[in-house]
């Protein structure tokens, strides 16, 4: 009997270090293959837009959340935190929560902010970076308030950003 449920406890370990090793991510590379972020499978590609020297895409999840990516080609521009602030603008409907800066092993400097939104009642993190001639903007958008695991998976996230060339 002993054996029995060791054996079964074992198989059971197996399935579980099975299922462990399904990919909970996927990768996106930017247009010009030049980085990339693993975004969660709970995203679906939703929207995405190319123009001269601009490409955006967006991601959403079944609670409404989304993951929004937007390329710019400029050269000039210094991305610090002043600069992620002057991208709000004087919108009196966004409040700032919180600034933040992650400095990302071969990538840099990643400046964000967590914003409330007042006029839709969500909540969004922004982070805006500079990889060769582009500054990157990332957006992720929820209804309700991110939970300390909902942060922390975000952090990690964005500390995976890679720089490909």
């Amino acid at each position: 009997m002993k054996k029995i449920l060791t054996i079964m406890m074992i198989m059971v370990i197996g399935l579980i270090m099975l299922g462990c090793d399904k990919k909970e991510v996927f990768s996106y590379e930017s247009m010009d293959k030049d980085w990339s972020i693993e975004i969660p499978n709970e995203y679906k590609k939703d929207k995405e837009e190319t123009k001269d020297g601009f490409y955006f895409i967006s991601y959403k999840n079944e609670d409404g959340g989304i993951f929004s990516i937007n390329e710019v080609d400029d050269k000039e521009t210094v991305v610090n935190e002043e600069s992620i602030e002057k991208d709000l603008g004087e919108d009196s409907y966004l409040h700032i929560e919180r600034k933040e800066t992650l400095d990302v092993e071969g990538t840099g400097k990643i400046y964000g902010i967590l914003v409330r939104d007042n006029s839709t009642n969500g909540y969004m993190f922004y982070y805006k970076f500079r990889v060769n001639e582009k500054i990157i903007n990332l957006l992720i958008y929820k209804k309700d308030g991110f939970t300390i695991e909902e942060e922390g998976k975000i952090k990690s996230m964005i500390g995976n950003i890679k720089i490909l060339k």
